[in-house]
């Protein structure tokens, strides 16, 4: 539904009030960023899915754990040309204000830039105006001492900090990497899985070629249908398993529930075939959610097992995709359970948060002196011009600093970040158009094969059209 320009503006405005009074950010700077971030693309469609098209749906920048499912990035042509354009770092700098870690971050930057707005106060207000009144004879309060450090233990402990952050950075990512290669090998092992198990099945060579097309006896096409069904509800489940229960649980249930209750095209076996979806889905939800892959790969396990296929060695090929998918189930869980070991990620934010908050009484004294003809200068009386860029300067090294920090919390559970809807739609997708695709490629095999033999025979089908019941002898 459709609502006029008037109306999308109101809305905007009463959400960028509704940021201010969460203490979100200024007003001035919400509608400043929120428009440039809404404009830089001006004229082009925002991906589905993206930040960009959650900001123009909500009127507001998601930040946070709100955000982490708008970051689920699958790119296309188009998404890489703009990732390289060369106007991509005036775009950062426009979005800065409005970024994801300036917001997550805002406590942390708030306490930097009041500490060093009170090093400020202290060092070029309160104790040169004690000082001044000679009404005071305390000695002590005579002699007030200034906020300032040496900058040695600092310039020291910067290579250290420097490494603390590196290695956690690239845990992380570490992570984040393994777990999206997993994914990938299971997306893989899946079509595998299918395409050998239609091709060893669904052999035109082994099958009743009549002259109206082909007969596939037996059930193979039912325990095809199961199987392909099955493999993706293996991938759905995992996606369940290391999602929020708030997250998935509805669409989880819909989603089987709309997969195995579909009405079949095989009017002989839709009854079968229904009783089947049913059981399948009410034993599946009624396991504990961090069982439902580990079911559906058993269910795997069984429907293999199963198969007509040809030969053992066919169906030893298949159960190694088994196999990998089951190892690709342990590496999502143990990535999912097991963070980087607490003691080095408490350690390190307590090393930079320690550092930052002492930095300014460290680099008071060089900011301080930067030159003799900005000392004179005063903006504010008691501040010195070249005192007060310590504030902004700290706000900066804060933002970054602690960023980085914030940038391996994020990617340390990679799950919630990754497309895995996009992964396991694509299973479907894949694997199902396998299916149908042999299903049609050895029918028109079978058809051809029984016109050759009719014309060979003048009309009469050749007696070597039979089922293969016994699988043909090997040669050592």
């Amino acid at each position: 539904m459709k609502t006029s320009d008037d109306d999308n503006n109101k809305n905007d405005d009463n959400n960028d009030e509704g940021q201010e009074k969460d203490g979100l950010m200024p007003s001035f700077l919400v509608k400043t960023s929120l428009s440039e971030l809404l404009d830089y693309n001006e004229g082009k469609e925002a991906r589905p899915g993206s930040l960009a098209a959650a900001t123009r749906e909500m009127g507001r920048v998601p930040y946070g754990e709100a955000s982490r499912k708008y970051r689920r990035t699958v790119f296309s042509h188009n998404d890489w040309v703009q990732h390289r354009s060369n106007t991509r770092l005036t775009r950062n700098l426009k979005g800065m204000l409005v970024s994801g870690i300036v917001r997550q971050l805002q406590s942390e930057l708030a306490l930097v830039t009041i500490l060093s707005s009170f090093v400020l106060t202290w060092n070029d207000i309160i104790v040169p105006g004690v000082s001044d009144i000679s009404i005071i004879h305390d000695t002590f309060l005579m002699t007030l001492p200034m906020l300032q450090l040496p900058s040695l233990p600092f310039t020291l402990a910067s290579p250290a900090l420097g490494l603390l952050l590196v290695f956690r950075t690239n845990a992380s990512y570490g992570r984040w990497t393994e777990a999206r290669m997993t994914w990938g090998k299971i997306m893989t092992q899946s079509r595998n899985l299918v395409r050998m198990s239609c091709t060893f099945v669904l052999n035109p060579n082994a099958q009743i070629s009549t002259n109206s097309g082909t007969n596939w006896n037996n059930g193979e096409l039912q325990s095809l249908d199961r199987l392909t069904k099955v493999t993706w509800a293996f991938s759905r489940s995992l996606m369940n398993q290391l999602s929020g229960p708030e997250d998935d649980d509805g669409p989880y249930e819909e989603q089987l529930r709309s997969v195995f209750l579909e009405t079949t095209h095989n009017e002989n076996n839709e009854n079968e075939d229904l009783q089947y979806g049913r059981n399948f889905v009410s034993r599946i939800l009624a396991c504990d959610e961090k069982s439902r892959a580990l079911a559906a790969l058993t269910e795997l396990s069984l429907l293999l097992d199963a198969l007509p296929v040809v030969t053992e060695k066919n169906r030893v090929e298949i159960d190694k995709s088994l196999v990998l998918m089951g190892d690709s189930l342990g590496a999502c869980e143990r990535i999912y359970t097991a963070p980087v070991p607490l003691v080095y990620t408490r350690h390190t934010a307590r090393f930079l948060t320690f550092y930052l908050i002492c930095l300014p009484m460290a680099l008071y004294t060089p900011f301080s002196s930067l030159n003799t003809a900005a000392a004179t200068a005063t903006t504010v009386p008691g501040f010195h011009m070249s005192s007060l860029s310590l504030i902004p300067a700290m706000a900066l090294l804060a933002l970054f600093l602690f960023g980085i920090e914030e940038l391996a919390i994020q990617l340390e559970e990679p799950f919630s970040i990754l497309p895995m809807e996009k992964f396991c739609d694509g299973i479907r997708k894949t694997t199902t158009g396998i299916k149908d695709w042999t299903v049609e490629s050895c029918a028109f095999s079978a058809s051809n094969n029984n016109s050759n033999n009719c014309n060979n025979n003048n009309g009469v089908v050749a007696p070597t059209s039979k089922v293969l019941t016994t699988p043909p002898p090997t040669t050592k």
